[in-house]
């Protein structure tokens, strides 16, 4: 049975996706009644990264550290493209307008400096990324940190391998370690939403902390899949860093 209902609004923003929500979001905090509609929006399996400029010319693989001088040159080049559309403030101010509209939410946000960070993905290379959520703080240009790092992965779970993930460490001055944790009942493979829902239990975190535990005298810092909770992630990661006494990406 599907239930009709006549409203009014200012703006109605159709799409449950990043887009519709940065629109819907910013048309409300102008004082504008406002609806989104849509289906369900993929954004629960997005990864979170908020990528401005990362490889410019595309075709060159050129790395760029800072993406607003890149966006300079993107401009003066491609004249047609919709970063030539706005100015580099209004990019700005678009972006600390997302990052702090997250943050109010609850999602938190690091942003550090004007630079582009790297980061490690899950298949070993490294990606240029301009704010990463705050739970992935402390894996920012690992390849640059001394400290050993532990990475963990959960057998069944499938897009996430921890040896793989710690092939792109290898030129890295600390040392990198592996852990494979295999779950009670996970014999036709985990699914991702179960797994992050696991991480909400106490009784999960005590059992994920006493394994990591065994490489406390080794490692400083310890990298999971980004699984860590459904609703409360940046607590769950805080939570277990206070237990195993190492920080936690």
């Amino acid at each position: 049975m599907k239930i009709q209902k006549n409203t009014d609004c200012d703006v109605l923003v159709i799409g449950a996706g990043l887009t519709g929500m940065i629109a819907a979001a910013r048309a409300s905090c102008l004082g504008l009644n406002t609806i989104q509609t849509g289906n369900s929006s993929a954004l629960f399996f997005a990864s979170g990264l908020l990528d401005l400029l990362g490889v410019y010319p595309m075709d060159s693989g050129k790395i760029i550290k800072d993406p607003y001088s890149g966006i300079k040159k993107l401009q003066s080049d491609q004249p047609e493209h919709p970063y030539s559309k706005i100015s580099q403030k209004q990019i700005r101010d678009s972006i600390q307008f997302l990052t702090n509209f997250l943050n109010s939410a609850g999602l938190n946000y690091h942003l550090s400096g004007p630079g582009n960070k790297q980061i490690l993905t899950s298949v070993g290379t490294f990606k240029p990324t301009y704010a990463v959520p705050e739970t992935f703080s402390n894996g920012c240009d690992l390849q640059r940190q001394e400290k050993n790092l532990l990475i963990v992965d959960f057998k069944g779970l499938r897009g996430f391998s921890a040896k793989q993930a710690a092939s792109g460490l290898q030129k890295r001055k600390g040392k990198t370690y592996t852990l494979s944790i295999d779950l009670p009942g996970n014999k036709n493979g985990l699914n991702p939403v179960h797994l992050a829902k696991s991480f909400e239990s106490k009784e999960f975190i005590q059992e994920l902390s006493d394994k990591i535990l065994h490489f406390s005298s080794k490692t400083q810092i310890v990298g999971l899949p980004a699984l860590c909770g459904i609703h409360n992630s940046f607590d769950i990661v805080k939570t277990l860093e206070k237990k195993i006494g190492m920080a936690v990406f």
